[in-house]
């Protein structure tokens, strides 16, 4: 079975939608990025809280980050362990191991928070893009905890994620959103700012900016106002 089949199985077991709940309430709870990822890297849920200092690195070198990545993952599969490190650009990462039975089916790959007292350069970068900082400590304790909760999650399943009436459903089917999206937006349409947004879903102002441009791209809508006209129907405002 290849990893793809494996954690999308996962994923099935426990409800994509909770998991990426999950992610987004660990992600906005610690201010560290997070993302569910294959072993190849590719993410198969919404990166939460990504951080602006990697989307300029990686515009700069992606080559290189994608690399790093897979560095990264091949040296989680290798001892099935989570692993700890800095990227090249001074940042503190990790991927943490999914299992599925015995089997490593993904990771969570995350962190891009300073920990280490920076150089001179990429300091600049973290002060410009407003990089977590976080001490040694709080980092060991958000990352036993993202651990207890996945030895939690094996063999178990829970409810598939939030509840989303029918009217809410009919707006997933038409669209192709999610019930996350389908929270923001009903947030949108009772005209909640992104900060509002974040603080009634327990996620961060980055994860909302984030599923925004997913509803966009998946949707009619242009921008903003006009989603809110789109989808209004589907809400008592």
């Amino acid at each position: 079975m290849s990893d793809s089949d494996a954690l999308g199985l996962w994923l099935s077991s426990i409800g994509k939608e909770s998991v990426q709940a999950f992610q987004d309430d660990f992600s906005g709870l610690t201010g560290m990025s997070l993302c569910l990822v294959h072993l190849d890297g590719a993410p198969a849920l919404v990166a939460s809280n990504r951080s602006l200092l990697c989307f300029h690195i990686e515009g700069r070198n992606g080559v290189r980050c994608q690399m790093q990545h897979r560095q990264f993952l091949a040296r989680m599969m290798e001892t099935g362990a989570l692993v700890v490190d800095s990227c090249y650009a001074g940042l503190t990462c990790f991927a943490c191991p999914v299992f599925r039975g015995k089997e490593v089916a993904g990771a969570f790959f995350g962190g891009m928070v300073s920990v280490d007292p920076p150089d001179s350069t990429v300091a600049l970068d973290v002060a410009r893009y407003e990089v977590k900082s976080m001490s040694r400590l709080d980092l060991e304790k958000a990352l036993r905890l993202l651990r207890s909760t996945l030895s939690l999650l094996k063999g178990v399943r829970i409810a598939s994620g939030p509840t989303i009436d029918e009217t809410g459903r009919e707006l997933m089917d038409a669209y192709g959103l999610s019930s996350r999206e389908i929270m923001v937006i009903g947030q949108i349409v009772r005209g909640k700012s992104n900060l509002d947004i974040a603080e009634a879903l327990f996620i961060s102002e980055k994860t909302v900016k984030t599923h925004i441009t997913n509803i966009l791209k998946k949707t009619p809508a242009k921008n903003r106002y006009d989603l809110a006209l789109l989808c209004k129907k589907y809400f008592d405002a």
